[in-house]
C-alpha cells in the first residue's frame, strides 16, 4: 500500500504543469529572459533575448498572452515583442522585437500596461515630475509600429499626481 501512495506522489510530480517566467533587467546588457519552471521548483533559462533597451516594466497582452511590452528608463521607445517557438527546437521561446514607439514627447517610461478589454490599448506613464506624462498606444494585431505613436497623451500635476485640466489629444 505504502509503494502505491510514493508510486502516485511521484507520477504526480513527473508530470506537473510547466509554466513560463518572463524577467527583464534595469541596466545593460538589455535582455530579457525566458525561464521555465514547474511544481517540483525545477528552474531554468529557456532563452536569453537581446532586446531593445533594458525594461524597468514588461506587460503581456491578455488574449493570445503572445505579445510583450516593454518600458524603459533608458529609451523613449516603448517597445514591442512577439513570443514565439524556435523552428529548430519547439520547447524553446523566443522574443522578435515587432515595432516600438516614442513615448510622450520623448520622455522615457516608467511603465506600460497592456489593456486586458476593448479597445485593447497599451498604456504607459513617464517619471513623476514637471514634465510628467502618460499616453495611450493603439494595439491591434495590424499596429506592429504601435500605430506610429500615441493615440492620446495627458499631463500630469507633479504636486497632485493627477492629470491637468486640458489634456492633449
Amino acid at each position: 500500500m505504502l509503494g502505491r501512495i510514493y508510486l502516485s506522489c511521484f507520477l504526480a510530480v513527473s508530470y506537473a504543469r510547466i509554466h513560463h517566467l518572463l524577467v527583464g533587467n534595469l541596466v545593460a546588457p538589455a535582455s530579457l529572459y525566458v525561464l521555465e519552471f514547474d511544481e517540483s521548483i525545477d528552474l531554468r533559462i529557456v532563452s536569453n533575448n537581446s532586446v531593445h533597451s533594458p525594461h524597468a516594466w514588461i506587460t503581456v497582452e491578455k488574449q493570445t498572452k503572445e505579445t510583450i511590452y516593454g518600458a524603459s528608463l533608458y529609451s523613449s521607445a516603448i517597445a514591442r515583442y512577439k513570443l514565439t517557438t524556435d523552428p529548430d527546437e519547439s520547447s524553446k521561446l523566443q522574443l522578435r522585437l515587432t515595432g516600438s514607439a516614442t513615448n510622450c514627447d520623448g520622455q522615457t517610461s516608467a511603465f506600460v500596461l497592456a489593456g486586458r478589454q476593448p479597445p485593447l490599448g497599451v498604456y504607459s506613464a513617464s517619471w513623476p515630475g514637471p514634465r510628467a506624462c502618460g499616453a495611450a498606444f493603439p494595439a491591434s494585431a495590424r499596429d506592429y509600429d504601435l500605430g506610429g505613436g500615441p493615440r492620446y497623451t495627458w499631463d500630469y500635476d507633479a504636486s497632485s499626481g493627477g492629470p491637468w485640466p486640458g489634456a492633449r489629444r
